[in-house]
């Protein structure tokens, strides 16, 4: 009843039905002429007219129910030729059956085979026939398209061209693919000619003319990028990219997320692996909570869930231009899903459960906290407050109202941590670990820095850069991981679903980046010379370390069944003194308790903790500026 309501309600399906019925009915008459070499008998041609009900009746529930009308036909592809040759068979074994069935033994049998045959052609031909003719008049009436030059002839570059192809609007015409696989070279896709390795683009460019590349290599390194990126500023032809988790998005809208290439990418990138199974049918109609909904992971964390039909997704956030923003942004894109906003601190015990006793999420991502190094080294008790106390809050009630999953977002820094941060980080992870029951599953995802976070390094760069200013830099040697936020996002929702219990998925980073590399490729980037970057170092800030680490020395490393996550189970833990120690800690802060208790009390609940105040290495020399590049200084 579904594929028919969806049939009937459309004149162009309707239409096409009937030019379908025409064929079988041709391609039927066709079949006796050529059984009987022209002149069929008088008895034959009465058998035929007295099938010709049965082949309308036959026939059409065959075509609707293999979707012969649920495909635009200019989108014809592989699957629906398969399609058409099920339904030709499908209907041409009833008709046989049928014919006998009603005792028309003398019926010829090959008419059956031929008729099939003929059939199966006819209806083929004429879609692909009306596919050419819809790209041929597309192309007469498009706008003078942009001439692309596609580098990587890979399932992405091929997609890319596929869309191109059937879509002339968009004003893009594809002249060529290079890639670096001899295998390829010379071979066509869709028509067009892999022209040589990435190697020859300059001249590949002048001999296409072509007026813009695109980079669709699934792996790339940073300086693959980089040297892209110049050949085409020094042609002054447009390079733009694919986004790096491209698989999110439609194949029909992936043309229109192309962007330009950005400092992120010219530190290299690897697409993630495009598993989407499982992500919507875990969250189809399950109610989610994200606390830190309007920040930088909460934000793309909101977006991603609601793509997956949950029931409801309840933002909390304490900003109220941040919740303003992201509640702005999903009314955008109207959905089934129901959006509740509360303006609301997670330290609000009160507001919190009422929260929980509305709602009854049965997901909670925790991304609220405060994250800001240094100043939580000055404002300690307040970084305890939120990321302990309102750890603690969030998953209690998660725990008492029998929330599914409570995921809390973490960071590298909660490793070896030498910052009150990163401490606190690291408690919120042992607390929820020890409350983990049959009921609730308690999980926790590392990772590092995200890219053009509000208030990231990328961003201090951009405006000091277009300030004029000097790139503040903390120490010449000082390494940061980064991750695309979307990339990190998707990987937290498979997390979500591939963990049981008490478990610490650390996100694959990639390999560490010198933040001085950044700063000078930032500058390039941005247009500065080479010779003109100026470097100002202003040594290590209160809690930060030269290089983050990955992985605890008690914590065992296990593979999951994704590549680009890895789980760590640690040793287990006291519930009992892990709840005692938090609760003091908690009453510390609140009551206004001195620096060194707070900061011993942080020792016991995390042994590896070294207080930045007494961990060894210097600040180093502030106010150095440099013109030149301060990797040759001696």
């Amino acid at each position: 009843m579904l594929r028919k309501r969806y049939f009937i309600r459309s004149k162009r399906q309707f239409f096409f039905l009937v030019i379908d019925i025409a064929l079988a009915l041709f391609s039927y008459w066709v079949a006796y002429l050529l059984r009987f070499d022209g002149f069929v008998p008088r008895k034959d041609f009465e058998l035929f007219t007295r099938m010709l009900p049965f082949i309308v009746v036959l026939r059409v529930p065959c075509f609707i129910y293999f979707g012969l009308y649920r495909t635009l036909w200019q989108y014809l592809g592989i699957q629906e030729l398969f399609s058409i040759i099920k339904a030709t068979t499908a209907s041409s074994v009833l008709l046989a059956f049928s014919c006998f069935a009603f005792g028309f033994r003398s019926h010829p049998r090959s008419v059956f085979i031929i008729d099939w045959l003929i059939l199966t052609v006819s209806l083929s031909s004429l879609r692909v026939l009306f596919r050419i003719l819809i790209g041929w008049i597309r192309n007469r009436t498009a706008v003078s398209a942009k001439r692309v030059l596609i580098v990587g002839a890979e399932d992405t570059g091929e997609l890319l061209v596929r869309e191109f192809l059937k879509r002339p609007e968009l004003g893009y015409k594809p002249i060529g693919f290079l890639d670096d696989d001899s295998r390829k070279l010379g071979g066509h896709i869709h028509g067009i000619r892999i022209a040589g390795g990435i190697s020859q683009l300059a001249h590949v460019i002048r001999a296409k003319r072509a007026e813009e590349v695109i980079l669709a290599l699934a792996k790339v390194s940073g300086a693959e990028i980089k040297e892209v990126l110049k050949r085409c500023r020094e042609l002054r032809v447009a390079c733009r990219i694919i986004p790096q988790a491209f698989f999110l998005h439609p194949p029909h809208l992936l043309p229109l997320k192309l962007r330009p290439v950005n400092v992120s990418d010219l530190l290299g990138r690897e697409l993630v692996e495009a598993d989407l199974s499982g992500v919507e049918d875990f969250f189809s109609g399950k109610s989610v909570l994200i606390t830190g909904a309007g920040g930088s992971i909460g934000s793309e964390l909101t977006r991603m869930v609601v793509k997956n039909h949950p029931r409801e997704v309840i933002l909390v956030d304490h900003s109220e231009n941040n919740l303003y923003e992201i509640s702005s942004d999903l009314s955008k894109n109207p959905s089934e899903t129901e959006v509740s906003q509360y303006l609301c601190d997670v330290t609000n015990e009160k507001e919190i459960e009422k929260i929980f006793v509305r709602h009854e999420p049965e997901v909670v991502y925790h991304a609220a906290a405060f994250k800001h190094v240094p100043l939580m080294e000055v404002h300690f008790r307040e970084g305890i407050i939120n990321n302990v106390f309102g750890t603690k809050i969030v998953a209690d009630f998660a725990l008492k109202y029998n929330a599914e999953r409570f995921v809390l977002i973490s960071t590298d820094k909660a490793i070896h941590p030498q910052s009150v941060m990163g401490a606190t980080k690291r408690i919120a992870e042992l607390y929820t670990q020890v409350l983990s029951n049959g009921k609730t599953h308690f999980l926790t995802v590392r990772f590092g820095n995200v890219f053009n976070s509000r208030g990231s390094v990328v961003s201090v760069f951009q405006k000091q850069i277009e300030e004029g200013e000097p790139l503040t830099i903390t120490h010449p040697e000082a390494k940061r991981y980064f991750m695309d936020v979307s990339e990190a996002v998707f990987l937290i929702l498979k997390a979500t679903i591939i963990g049981s219990n008490s478990e610490i998925f650390i996100l694959d980073m990639g390999k560490s980046v010198r933040i001085l590399d950044l700063a000078y490729d930032l500058a390039q980037f941005m247009g500065v010379p080479f010779e003109g970057v100026q470097i100002k170092y202003i040594g290590l800030r209160a809690g930060e370390k030269l290089e983050e680490n990955l992985e605890v020395i008690a914590e065992q490393a296990l593979n999951t069944i994704h590549q680009k996550i890895r789980v760590w189970k640690s040793k287990d833990n006291s519930s009992v003194d892990i709840r005692e120690h938090v609760d003091e800690l908690i009453h510390l802060a609140q009551t206004g308790g001195p620096r060194d208790a707070i900061l011993q009390k942080l020792i016991q609940v995390v042994p590896e903790y070294t207080p930045w105040d007494s961990a060894s290495g210097s600040l180093g020399e502030r106010s150095t500026t440099l013109v030149s590049n301060p990797m040759f200084e001696t």
